[in-house]
This record gives structure tokens, sequence and C-alpha cells, in this order.
């Protein structure tokens, strides 16, 4: 069983910004509060979480995505606050 979500990555500008916001989350909480922060590297926007999926069924998941996608042109997105 794997732990599953469909995301979006966002390009390099937009995860820039974040990372920017998220240091200025970190200075302002301080040191004493407990928060799990989320790796550079694995910084996403979940659309949506499917939870433990069993191994036999993500080559088929990762199909249908893949269809999909192939349906859709890239879009762009505006974000803003934090929450």
């Amino acid at each position: 069983m794997r732990r599953l979500f469909f995301a979006l990555e966002p390009d390099e500008p937009t995860r820039a910004l974040a990372l920017e916001v998220a240091l200025g989350l970190r200075i302002a909480l301080g040191a004493g509060v407990r928060v799990g922060w989320t790796a550079e590297a694995r910084l996403h926007v979940t659309l949506a979480f499917l939870g433990e999926v069993e191994e036999t069924r993500i080559a088929g998941l990762r199909e249908l995505v893949d269809a999909i996608a192939r349906e859709h042109a890239a879009f762009g997105a505006l974000a803003g606050g934090v929450g």
C-alpha cells in the first residue's frame, strides 16, 4: 500500500515565492512552535488525497491521469493569501 494524492507542481517563480512566505512564517512563529515544514523538493498543491492505495492499482491510476492530462492544455493559476 502507498499513500497517494493528485497534485500540481508549481513553476519555479511560484515555488520561490511560496518558500519565501514559508521562511517568513518560520521566523514569525519562532523555534518554540512544532511545525512540520514541507521540504522544497516536495512542495506541491494537493488536489485530492487518495489515501492508502494497493500497489496493483497504481499503474491503472497513472494511465488514467496521463490520459486526462493529455486532453487538457497547460493552464495558469493565481494564488493569494495563506491558510
